[in-house]
């Protein structure tokens, strides 16, 4: 199975790591290792995540207020946002993984 981040999700992620880098030398890598914590969780078992709409589950980072989303498909797992939970609530509901991505 593999692991895919949608072009947001990403930039989200490297928005954060240079937020956190501007304000503490050991935060930016604390919120890697977190987000690689639970990135690990979830592809070995992403069904304990609930399911926060038809077809995504949400994966909440228990030091950072921070959450996944992602979708579990046949061959990957497509991470769709990493959310600040104090932030626009669902505002990552309209992105698709059809943009030339060859992923079932």
């Amino acid at each position: 199975m593999t692991l895919h981040f949608h072009q947001e999700a990403l930039r989200e992620y490297e928005e954060a790591f240079v937020w956190y880098s501007e304000r503490s030398f050991s935060a930016p890598f604390d919120f890697v290792a977190e987000v690689d914590s639970i990135v690990k969780r979830l592809t070995e078992t992403p069904l304990v995540f609930p399911l926060i709409s038809k077809n995504k589950r949400k994966a909440v980072l228990q030091t950072f207020p921070f959450y996944l989303v992602f979708e579990l498909r046949p061959k990957a797992i497509i991470i769709f946002a990493v959310a600040h939970s104090k932030r626009k609530p669902a505002y990552w509901r309209k992105r698709t993984w059809n943009d030339g991505h060859d992923v079932a």
